[in-house]
C-alpha cells in the first residue's frame, strides 16, 4: 500500500494542457448543471444561464490557481520528479472541497437574492463530489496514460544510450542484439554480418551472413521496432517502409533498383 501511495505520478508540465483542463472542467460543470438542474436550479428564472455560468467560471478559476499559479509560487513542491500518488489525491480532494465551498457560497447568495431556498451544505458537497467523480476519473486515466508513455520513451532512450556506449567500447566487433516480441526470442549477430531486413506484416525477415553463408531468419517483430533498435548504428538505415539495409553493402543505386551485395564481400 505504501509503495502505491508513494509511486511517481505525472504532473502537467505544459501550461497549455493546464489551461485546457481548467476550461474543460468548468464547461463540464456548466453542462452537467444545465442538464440535470439540481439545487433548485429549475426554479431560477430568467437568469438561469448566467447563474449556471457562474459555477463553471468559479471551477475554472480555482483550477487555474491550483494548476497554473501555485506551481509558479511553489515550484519545488510541484516538481514533476517528486510528484506522487498521495500528492495527486490530496490535490484533487482539496480542489473539490474548495470548488464545493465557494460554489455553495455563490449559490447561497444568488438564490437568497431571488428568494429561493438554498440547498443543504452537506447535500451540496455530496452532489459536487458526485459530479466531479466523472472528470476526475477521466483526468487520472489521461495522466496514467501519459506516465506510461513517458516511462516507455525514457526506457527506449536509456536503452539507446546503453547500446551506444557498448558499441563504442566494442569497436569493430560490434554486435546487433535484436529483441523480438516473444520473451525468449532474440537474434545476436555481428554488425558487419547484417545485410538487410524486409517487412513481412507483423514479422521481419532478417538476411545476414553466418560463417560466410547468406542466411535468412523470420523474427516476430515489426520493421518499425527493428529500425528503432538499430538507430544507434549509422551504417544501418531504413531506406523504405518495407526495408532496413546495411549501407556498407550498397555498391550503387541505379534508377530501377539498388544493388546490395558487393561482388567481393568486405571481411
Amino acid at each position: 500500500m505504501n509503495q502505491w501511495i508513494l509511486a511517481p505520478f505525472p504532473f502537467f508540465e505544459s501550461s497549455k494542457i493546464k489551461w485546457i483542463v481548467s476550461i474543460v472542467f468548468g464547461l463540464f460543470i456548466f453542462l452537467f448543471l444545465l442538464t440535470f438542474q439540481p439545487f433548485g436550479i429549475s426554479e431560477v428564472y430568467p437568469n438561469k444561464l448566467l447563474y449556471l455560468a457562474g459555477f463553471g467560471l468559479i471551477t475554472t478559476l480555482i483550477l487555474i490557481i491550483s494548476l497554473v499559479v501555485l506551481p509558479l509560487i511553489l515550484p519545488q513542491f510541484f516538481e514533476n520528479q517528486k510528484w506522487n500518488v498521495v500528492k495527486q489525491i490530496l490535490l484533487l480532494l482539496i480542489n473539490t472541497l474548495v470548488i464545493a465551498g465557494i460554489n455553495y457560497e455563490y449559490s447561497n447568495r444568488f438564490l437568497s437574492a431571488i428568494h429561493i431556498q438554498t440547498p443543504n451544505l452537506l447535500n451540496f458537497i455530496f452532489i459536487i463530489f458526485s459530479v466531479a467523480l466523472i472528470p476526475i476519473t477521466f483526468l487520472v486515466f489521461i495522466m496514467s496514460s501519459y506516465l506510461k508513455k513517458v516511462t516507455q520513451e525514457s526506457a527506449i532512450e536509456l536503452n539507446k544510450e546503453m547500446l551506444k556506449r557498448k558499441n563504442n567500447q566494442a569497436g569493430n566487433n560490434q554486435l546487433l542484439t535484436l529483441n523480438t516480441d516473444l520473451k525468449n526470442e532474440r537474434l545476436v549477430i555481428c554488425k558487419n554480418d547484417f545485410l538487410f531486413a524486409k517487412s513481412e506484416d507483423n514479422y521481419t525477415l532478417i538476411h545476414y551472413f553466418n560463417d560466410q553463408k547468406l542466411t535468412s531468419q523470420l523474427l516476430r517483430i515489426s520493421l518499425k521496432s527493428l529500425a528503432q533498435q538499430l538507430e544507434v548504428f549509422p551504417s544501418i538505415v531504413r531506406c523504405h517502409r518495407s526495408y532496413v539495409v546495411n549501407k556498407e553493402y550498397i555498391t550503387c543505386i541505379p534508377s530501377a533498383k539498388s544493388e546490395l551485395i558487393r561482388k567481393t564481400r568486405k571481411a
